[in-house]
């Protein structure tokens, strides 16, 4: 299993209620290694999932770039055991050719909050791809 953790508590800088924050990420199945490209020999399932202290009130929501294909993860949304959890699964690279997957992740303030009284809050906010071999059937 491959895990990449990433923060974007700082990329959230500036975020209001009217001022959605979008970032832009990828995820691949082959590495950059000294001047050539290494792709992955096994397909590889993967996981998004967004990670928060709850500090305050996020919403996120998960779109793909430029393609509809049905390797994309096709849900995203709060863990129902757990509300600082945002999970996307069902995403797919395939084996033997190079593949990039790019998502635009939307961050933005829920609406009904009370931004004032939030001012003096912070929130550390993660960006969590997991992959998997898949297992052969």
């Amino acid at each position: 299993m491959d895990v990449t953790v990433k923060e974007i508590t700082d990329q959230l800088k500036g975020i209001t209620p009217k001022n959605p924050v979008i970032i832009e990420f990828s995820v691949v199945n082959f590495k950059q290694e000294e001047g050539s490209q290494k792709i992955s020999e096994v397909a590889q399932e993967y996981t998004v999932t967004v990670k928060t202290m709850g500090n305050l009130p996020l919403n996120f929501t998960l779109s793909a770039v430029g393609s509809t294909s049905a390797d994309y993860i096709k849900t995203f949304q709060v863990s129902p055991s757990d509300p600082t959890q945002w999970m996307g699964i069902g995403g797919r690279l395939p084996i033997g050719y190079a593949v990039t997957h790019t998502y635009q992740l939307s961050v933005s303030w829920t609406g009904s909050e009370d931004y004032e009284k939030y001012l003096d809050e912070i929130d550390r906010v993660l960006l969590i791809i997991e992959a998997k071999q898949v297992q052969p059937q």
